[in-house]
């Protein structure tokens, strides 16, 4: 009986998936024709997810709605590198660092403590341009993907005088965003928004160790509750060479960010 009593409590804690985005930007790309740009820029990502599976079993012992739906925030910092391919076209490269955070995520009794992962390496890759254009309106597409390095996290408490130990374990986080960018022109100023719709993939694995009774293991996939959302900013060129992008997205969160690039 107490085995099975200290498994039901350890269970009342909430569990987390983490997958991130980072900003389109407008339509028309940076780099020029058979030139480079470089930047670098910050994001701050948040979105609410849920799971793909919401029940968890161990020792026969079966608890729903274990999984459950949370709202996950990180920080992105970030260095760009982007080449013309032809006019009006460009592929892009980021390589930054992430780290990621989700509310009471360790909660179980008088317990209660934040996912905190620690700033992990990630890289972007993606293409831009423009189909259709007119002096002061453009439209393109954008299509980038992006792979994010493993979080862990662990915690440690007491029940009833027994101690219970559990970790987590992200990995396999990737995320595919296709957007269609709408952009205005004036005086050099550049506004864009436009939809998006995107996937997104973590794998949660969770261990649950009682001393004395065993260790319980249970993974799931998170995913976001929805697929479709939508972006806006404005590009100000600050100097001839060097300009300002600011972001922000909008899924079941706000997102925003801003990056400063060279034009060479």
């Amino acid at each position: 009986m107490k085995k099975m009593c200290l498994i039901a409590v350890a269970l009342i804690m909430l569990s987390s998936g983490f997958v991130y985005a980072d900003p389109f930007g407008p339509a028309e790309p940076a780099a020029k024709e058979g030139k480079f740009t470089l930047g670098v820029g910050y994001f701050l990502y948040q979105e609410k997810l849920k799971p793909a599976d919401d029940t968890f079993s161990a020792a026969g012992a079966v608890a729903t709605d274990f999984w459950q739906k949370t709202t996950v925030w990180s920080n992105q910092a970030y260095v760009q590198a982007s080449y013309g391919l032809m006019k009006n076209w460009e592929v892009f490269a980021r390589l930054g660092a992430a780290d990621l955070r989700a509310k009471e995520t360790f909660d179980y009794v008088a317990y209660a403590d934040d996912f905190r992962g620690d700033y992990q390496a990630f890289g972007t890759l993606g293409f831009k341009g423009i189909l259709f254009n007119t002096k002061s309106f453009s439209i393109g597409p954008i299509l980038k993907a992006s792979y994010y390095s493993d979080y862990k996290d662990s915690a440690t408490g007491t029940i009833a005088g027994t101690k219970i130990d559990m970790s987590y374990n992200i990995k396999d986080i990737w995320d595919v965003n296709l957007g269609l960018a709408f952009q205005a022109k004036i005086n050099n100023v550049v506004l864009f928004a436009g939809p998006f719709v995107y996937w997104k993939n973590a794998k949660v694995d969770l261990d649950i160790t009682i001393t004395g009774t065993g260790t319980f293991s249970d993974s799931v996939k998170y995913e976001s509750e929805n697929n479709v959302g939508g972006f806006a900013g404005v590009r100000i060129p600050i100097t001839k060479n060097f300009m300002l992008d600011v972001e922000g997205q909008y899924t079941n969160q706000f997102s925003g960010g801003a990056a400063i690039v060279y034009q060479f």
